[in-house]
């Protein structure tokens, strides 16, 4: 049983990643900087900003033999001034557990981003050339070379797009199921053709999980379904899969500021090297999830 600090405990993944570590009956301790999304976790009752001095102390403090560090600002954005400024707290954030991970010497389990890929146009394994697009991606980037040069127990999962129940952020998948679920249509910009590789938040914990019990890995991961979808492709999906929906797609007549972007992301030394299979299809990761927003 390890003792792991969760950085960003109260978001989405972070929050998913804390149950599944628990049934496995890690000691999992959480740092969140948002007061009002921890007390559902019992007694993961630590609540510090990485970004306040005492930040240092705390980590020390619980003295974890892992960090999962989550914690990161998404901005709106991937070409905005607040995208720039959403890099520059990350790199902070970023900059603080790499520092510790190195004075204390435990172990690392970095969230990165197959953002850093850039827009690909052919199969991207974890050796192939990064083109990092926007301030975000970049600083993922910059991370994870900092990440390989100073420690030497770290594993970076390059993470595609995460869905599942429980997830805030109002992505094109959660609009979808929305609008699916309202009987409404589901508006595709420019051709429809542009791709996602869309990853259910349980089979990423579980990424995590290998990584946390295979202690001899290290190195760089893609955690992604393998199996990307076109926004066209996913629409119809997503009507087809919401129960009792009576939605049609409709075109927008509107570009798609991404519509050459395509998702295709080798997950196959992940299979090997850490025995890890993502389970949950997106068909049946779209159930799920459109139940949860369905009770809502």
């Amino acid at each position: 049983m390890a003792r792991v600090l969760i950085t960003g405990v109260g978001g989405f993944l972070g929050s998913t990643i804390q149950a599944c570590l628990a049934r496995k009956n890690h000691d999992v301790r959480g740092v969140d900087k948002s007061e009002s999304l921890l007390p559902k976790y019992g007694n993961l009752n630590f609540q510090k900003n990485l970004l306040d001095d005492d930040a240092r102390q705390f980590i020390a403090s619980v003295k974890p033999d892992v960090i999962i560090h989550g914690a990161a600002i998404l901005p709106q954005s991937y070409d905005s001034r607040e995208a720039v400024e959403a890099a520059a707290i990350n790199k902070v954030l970023d900059d603080t557990i790499i520092e510790y991970s190195k004075k204390s010497g435990c172990r690392l389990l970095y969230s990165s981003s197959t953002s850093v890929y850039g827009f690909t146009d052919s199969l991207k394994n974890e050796m192939s050339p990064v083109m990092p697009q926007g301030p975000y991606a970049s600083a993922k980037f910059d991370s994870e070379m900092k990440i390989q040069e100073n420690l030497a127990n770290y594993v970076i999962f390059r993470i595609s797009a995460a869905y599942g129940p429980g997830q805030r952020t109002r992505t094109v998948l959660r609009i979808f199921i929305e609008h699916a679920l309202k009987n409404q249509d589901l508006e595709i910009f420019g051709s429809g053709g542009r791709q996602q590789d869309f990853i259910y938040a349980e089979d990423i914990a579980r990424a995590f999980l290998q990584a946390l019990e295979i202690e001899n890995e290290v190195g760089i991961f893609n955690i992604t379904s393998g199996t990307p979808i076109s926004m066209r492709e996913l629409a119809n999906l997503v009507i087809k899969t919401t129960p009792n929906s009576k939605s049609s797609l409709r075109m927008s007549g509107k570009p798609d500021p991404q519509e050459n972007f395509r998702s295709f992301f080798d997950n196959g030394k992940a299979k090997r090297q850490l025995k890890w299979i993502p389970a949950v299809s997106l068909e049946e990761g779209i159930r799920q999830w459109a139940l949860s927003l369905g009770s809502l």
